[in-house]
């Protein structure tokens, strides 16, 4: 489902990232139904909590409705570029 993320920016350092930024905003998708296992997998995928911590933001549909959900946000490590 499209979303958009307001108040954060797409960064790259040596991957793609977002990033808290006032007055920017950021669209995306959200994915639905997810499982713990799911949840287990991108978690591992993305690294955590090495390159990436997963918080819980709340981003806006298409119609402009409020929904809160997870992001993964970069650590210092992400940033700085570092792998």
């Amino acid at each position: 489902m499209p979303a958009m993320l307001h108040d954060y920016e797409v960064g790259r350092a040596h991957y793609f990232h977002i990033r808290k930024r006032p007055g920017f905003n950021t669209a995306g998708s959200l994915l639905l139904n997810l499982t713990t296992r799911d949840f287990q997998a991108l978690d591992r995928y993305e690294e955590i909590p090495r390159l990436y911590t997963r918080e819980k933001v709340e981003v806006f549909d298409e119609r402009g409705n409020p929904i809160r959900c997870w992001v993964y946000l970069p650590t210092a490590l992400t940033s700085s570029g570092e792998r």
